[in-house]
């Protein structure tokens, strides 16, 4: 469903992350979209990473659509 680079950063001073992933695709109109998400737990690699932010990317589709 995805595939590309996931860059892993780590983070000093955040209360609850040590480490954080960001990455990006490009948009349906040409575009590129920019993820980062906290490595907090669920989150404990770059792939609970990537399935989080699409899981969230198409529950916000759903919503926008009046879907549930």
């Amino acid at each position: 469903m995805w595939e590309g680079a996931v860059e892993v950063f780590a983070l000093t001073g955040h209360p609850t992350a040590q480490l954080a992933y960001a990455s990006a695709h490009e948009t349906n109109d040409g575009g590129r979209r920019y993820v980062a998400v906290l490595g907090v737990p669920p989150i404990n690699s770059a792939q609970d990473a990537v399935k989080a932010a699409v899981m969230a990317h198409i529950e916000k589709q759903q919503k926008h659509r009046g879907g549930t």
